[in-house]
Parts: structure tokens; C-alpha cells; sequence
């Protein structure tokens, strides 16, 4: 990993602080709540003006050195949370954890675009219940914002039981879900797969 001065990402967090700031109170001034988080950062970016503290390839320079550094953070806490658990995980790409607990056997193996039950309970890395005993159905592969949970169920079968473990950024990210799951969240699934029909 690069190396980042603490100047660099000072300015960088200033200015996610302040365009995050910008953007809620676009979102509650005008009803926007809904509206994804990017694009409203950059109607805000495009009137922020003198405000700014960086500009053009500085700024975008800070921003991703900034991004760096919190997803290298995130993976420092994910890591710690599953050596002070003795777990042992498969890490995907992305930084995702999973651990299957419990396989039946001659279950069906999910691939792109099976739709998938799952029963889940999700808590933050910090213990935080978020919700539970929720029970859903998705298309494997097109499961959005939450691509880190759809790559780990490609990785199960039917009936399989697993811990899985989603950095901020293979989640619900900066915006959050728009309900409990808040900015920056690392959220820790205990789930079942429950049916697997086969596109």
C-alpha cells in the first residue's frame, strides 16, 4: 500500500466531511433522500467553489488516498474481529470473509443469475444489531449495492449455513441503506441459504 502523510489525508477527510455535510442537506432540503449519494456529491462539488480546499487532480489525488486509507482501515478491523474469534475465512477479492458453518449435501451450487432464498441476521463489526431473521430472495449477480454479500453466496450452495463479513465499500458504502445501516458500515451476516432455483 502506498504511503499517505497525515497532511494529505487531513485535507482529504476535511473535504469528505464537508461534501458529505453538503449533500445531506440537499437531500433534506429538497426531498432527495433516495437519490444516490454520488451524484448529488457532485451537483455539490460542481457549487462548492471557493469552499473547496483542493482542486482538480489534487483533489482527486486526496480522495483516493483517503479512500485508500479507510479501506485499509476497515481490513485491519475485519482482521482483528476474526483472529479475536478464532475463525478461519476465505478472503475474496474485495476484502470479503466468508466461513460455511454447516453444507448439505447435494445441495445445488449458486451461480450468475440463480435466484437465491436466503434467511439472514446482519450486526456492524462492532456488535450493533442491524436487522434480523430476514428472509429474502435475489438474482445471484445483479444483487446492488450490496455486491460483497452476492459474491459470497456464489461461493455457497443450497442449505448452506456461513458467516460472511462486508467491508463499507462491497456494502452500502458511504450513503448507508437509507434505513439502519449507516455510513461506513462493516456488516457481519449470519445466514442460511435456504433455495436455489437454477436460471
Amino acid at each position: 500500500m502506498t504511503d499517505i502523510s497525515s497532511e494529505t489525508m487531513s485535507v482529504g477527510f476535511r473535504y469528505m466531511r464537508l461534501l458529505r455535510r453538503q449533500t445531506m442537506a440537499i437531500q433534506k432540503k429538497y426531498g432527495l433522500q433516495g437519490i444516490d449519494v454520488s451524484v448529488l456529491a457532485l451537483l455539490v462539488r460542481k457549487g462548492c467553489g471557493s469552499h473547496c480546499p483542493l482542486k482538480g487532480d489534487t483533489l482527486k489525488e486526496n480522495m483516493m488516498n483517503a479512500n485508500r486509507y479507510i479501506a485499509h482501515s476497515e481490513e485491519t478491523q475485519i482482521d482483528s474481529y476474526v483472529q479475536r474469534r478464532g475463525w478461519t475465512m476465505e478472503k475474496l477479492s474485495g476484502g470479503v470473509r466468508v466461513m460455511e458453518t454447516e453444507r448439505k449435501s447435494g445441495g445445488k451450487a449458486i451461480n450468475y443469475e440463480d435466484t437465491v432464498t436466503m434467511r439472514y441476521s446482519v450486526e456492524a463489526i462492532n456488535g450493533t444489531p442491524v436487522y434480523s431473521d430476514v428472509e429474502e430472495t435475489i438474482v445471484a449477480g445483479r444483487m446492488q449495492p450490496n455486491a460483497g454479500l452476492d459474491a459470497a453466496l456464489r461461493t455457497l450452495k443450497e442449505g448452506s449455513k456461513a458467516r460472511v463479513i462486508v467491508p463499507s465499500h462491497q456494502a452500502y458504502g458511504v450513503a448507508g441503506d437509507g434505513n439502519r445501516v449507516k455510513s461506513r458500515m462493516i456488516l457481519v451476516y449470519n445466514l442460511e441459504v435456504e433455495r436455489v432455483i437454477k436460471n
